[in-house]
């Protein structure tokens, strides 16, 4: 019987949860092999898939490499999509005088629109449930 030949590479896009879990593995593994460029690299895959937390972390990584310009716009961009922690990033580049106000009040006016879209009032009943049941 002959099998049929599958192609060297299926065309399927990377959900950006898995992305998420490659960076958050790279990060484990830098702590022992130093491999930066692999987490870096993960993050970015993840943040252009739209999760926050890789997107924070790029802030962070861009800070730490004395590059506050890029790490407020990645931290604006994570605060934008609901993520508290890099609301309180953003605060700080705030009182550290590298973000306007403008631009603190506008992730903060965004920040909570994000929270309110995900309010529903079948979460809210789950979240009873859920309490109830613990």
């Amino acid at each position: 019987m002959r099998t049929k030949e599958l192609p060297e590479r299926p065309l399927v896009r990377v959900p950006s949860k898995l992305t998420w879990q490659d960076s958050f593995c790279a990060s484990f593994w830098r702590k022992l092999k130093k491999d930066e460029g692999k987490e870096v690299y993960h993050h970015v895959k993840a943040a252009i898939g739209g999760h926050p937390d890789a997107r924070y972390n790029l802030a962070i990584h861009e800070m730490r490499n004395k590059r506050a310009d890029r790490a407020a716009k990645h931290a604006i961009i994570a605060a934008k999509l609901g993520f508290e922690p890099s609301l309180k990033a953003v605060k700080d580049l705030f009182v550290k005088g590298k973000v306007s106000k403008e631009e603190y009040a506008a992730a903060l006016r965004a920040h909570q629109a994000a929270v309110d879209a995900t309010k529903s009032e079948q979460r809210e009943k789950a979240e009873i449930t859920r309490v109830k049941a613990n």
